[in-house]
């Protein structure tokens, strides 16, 4: 087989495992989930793609926090970030290494914050720009990850350790939350003020359903995140605020 399509034939085979994951763990089997997660790894071990395999191990860490386990989803994670941050190149088109280390370092710095480990967790959290300010905001395996995101984090983690977010609340009034609602940047904010009396008004869209073919116009208008349905949105938050 090619090269080409045989990369193409394990990201696919992954992403299916990771959506079978996901539809698992919303159905409250997360014993299933967890597997399902175990094979996107072995899957990814199979194929010479370290962001693939990367991916793959970032995922099955978060379904292994799920279940308790997370003294193992530490390990899987450490070492993930040990052997990925070695292949990183800022100098090369695919950024999916550098999105995946700062995803697991986000990943690690919430573990350490919610046992009230801060300067671990600010070590991680420290480290995350250093990939996103890189890469920009990119959404690599359809996992949003970039400044705007590391920026959400930091108020959660802070939360989580007891900091505060009364600092960032004026900029993150009124926000758009994007992508899977359990993904995108949206995501941490929407925790953050979860059980908060200062929740801001928030609007979100995101992917709710399972794309079926079509246009990227037509996927976008199905999916309720195309251009018409963002600016109906900010409308809405702006004549709430007025």
């Amino acid at each position: 087989m090619p090269p080409t399509e045989r990369d193409q034939a394990f990201t696919a085979a992954v992403t299916l495992c990771f959506a079978a994951g996901v539809v698992s763990s919303r159905a409250g089997n997360i014993d299933l989930a967890t597997t399902a997660a175990r094979r996107c790894y072995d899957l990814a071990r199979q194929h010479d793609n370290p962001g693939l395999l990367g991916f793959a191990r970032w995922y099955w860490a978060l379904e292994l926090t799920s279940m308790g386990a997370r003294t193992r989803a530490d390990a899987v994670l450490s070492e993930g970030i040990d052997d990925l941050t070695s292949v990183v190149r800022f100098s090369v088109a695919d950024t999916l290494p550098a999105e995946i280390v700062g995803m697991m370092h986000l990943q690690q710095a919430r573990t350490a914050a919610r046992q009230q480990r801060a300067d671990e967790a600010h070590a991680h959290l420290d480290e995350a720009p250093r990939m996103a300010n890189r890469v920009g905001e990119r959404n690599g395996m359809r996992q949003h990850f970039g400044p705007t995101n590391v920026a959400a984090w930091r108020i959660s983690i802070g939360v989580e350790l007891g900091e505060g977010a009364k600092r960032m609340r004026t900029p993150l009034r009124h926000r758009l939350a994007l992508k899977h609602p359990e993904a995108g940047s949206g995501a941490p904010v929407l925790e953050v003020f979860a059980d908060s009396s200062a929740r801001p008004r928030i609007v979100t869209l995101a992917v709710r359903v399972m794309p079926t073919s079509g246009t990227p116009a037509e996927l976008l208008a199905q999916a309720g995140i195309d251009r018409t349905q963002i600016a109906a949105a900010a409308r809405t938050l702006v004549a709430a605020r007025a």
